[in-house]
């Protein structure tokens, strides 16, 4: 974000990698896009160089198709990550083993400061006051709190 808020016409942009300029498709062309319309030359070390193409039109062209074909194949390639990441929770889920991250707050907390944090959100709740009061009160996180209210009425304990 810093460099393109500093670039300027006639710079040229090094990287080792072409998802360094951006996460996801949309991304790098909005980034690419950015960069071009601004004069900056981008230069990518692990792809192919087009320097001794002499048709300036041609050079560009070949440019733009590898890196299309990059951009598809890194957006393709973190979608199936993520998918192969999903189903293994899913596996882990169903064999007990994946719980997700357990709950800091309860009355059962081994830490006297959250107990005390916990025990001050119930309170609250119980008189009515609203979830972004109490955590203005509390410095807790209103997504927290939600997580209190709800698992109290689960009991749930974590000793």
């Amino acid at each position: 974000q810093e460099l393109l808020k500093y670039i300027r016409k006639g710079d040229i942009v090094v990287v080792t990698e072409l998802d360094r300029l951006g996460r996801n498709n949309k991304e790098l062309t909005e980034t690419m896009d950015l960069l071009r319309t601004n004069g900056v030359t981008v230069e990518i070390l692990n792809l192919p160089s087009f320097k001794d193409i002499k048709d300036e039109n041609l050079r560009q062209l070949l440019n733009n198709l590898i890196l299309e074909l990059y951009k598809y194949q890194a957006e393709s390639e973190r979608r199936s990550i993520r998918e192969r990441q999903r189903q293994g929770i899913e596996i882990a889920k169903k064999n007990g083993v994946y719980k997700g991250r357990p709950v800091a707050y309860t009355k059962d907390t081994k830490d006297p400061q959250k107990r005390l944090a916990y025990e001050k959100v119930i309170e609250l709740l119980d008189k009515g006051i609203s979830k972004t009061e109490i955590s203005k009160e509390t410095g807790i996180s209103r997504p927290t709190i939600y997580t209190i209210e709800r698992n109290r009425s689960k009991n749930v304990s974590f000793t």
